[in-house]
């Protein structure tokens, strides 16, 4: 359990910070917040979504769970982002799904060839 936190998380920073810097993100202060609000988000989503698929394998539990951590995730990002960070090109809350949404379907896409 602990290996695939370590990996989530690492490429969840990999991946969100490469998307933030294509999208415009520079201030090294925003950099900071992003990884800080994914090492707060990543490591707690990847357990319950863990714990669950542990005792369940309903399909259905599952893609519930994984919509259900993954918007809980993207909405709070957006009030860390929104509070921290000093974006003016694109909305906090639309950052914070663009880089979660592609995270999560690279993340997947990686996965499923590992």
């Amino acid at each position: 359990m602990i290996r695939s936190l370590v990996v989530s998380l690492l490429l969840t920073l990999v991946i969100e910070l490469a998307v933030s810097l294509i999208l415009g993100v520079r201030d090294k202060n925003d950099i900071l917040v992003i990884a800080l609000a994914n090492i707060i988000t990543n490591p707690v989503a990847v357990y319950i979504y863990g714990c669950i698929s542990k005792y369940s394998s309903a399909i259905m539990i599952m893609i519930g769970t994984v919509i259900l951590i993954e918007t809980a995730v993207v909405i709070i990002e957006y009030l860390i982002f929104k509070r921290y960070l000093s974006l003016k090109r694109i909305n906090p809350f639309l950052f914070s799904f663009i880089i979660n949404a592609l995270s999560f379907f690279i993340g997947m896409i990686i996965t499923r060839f590992i």
